[in-house]
């Protein structure tokens, strides 16, 4: 699978011109060529996010990600201790 997150500007993107705005996300097939084309008068500046599939639960706390609840505590819980980061201080 393939995003396409419009950082700036707008376009056309894929054989159907789909138009996507400045905020707007778009996702296409794992496969092909996707066609993109610039607004006439306008920049666009896009992410281009594109991997195979995790397969495994996301779990999403403040900056952590992870794949379990207990794996974010976890790492809250090192990040507490003074000593977690040593080569930091």
């Amino acid at each position: 699978m393939k995003h396409r997150y419009v950082y700036e500007g707008a376009g056309s993107f894929g054989s159907s011109a789909v138009v996507a705005q400045k905020g707007e996300v778009l996702r296409f097939g794992a496969t092909g060529d996707v066609a993109i084309r610039a607004d006439r008068g306008s920049s666009l500046t896009f992410v281009l996010l594109a991997g195979a599939p995790l397969k495994e639960p996301i779990v999403q706390h403040g900056p952590f990600v992870m794949s379990t609840k207990a794996q974010i505590m976890q790492v809250r819980t090192a990040g507490s201790s003074r000593d977690a980061f040593p080569e930091c201080l």
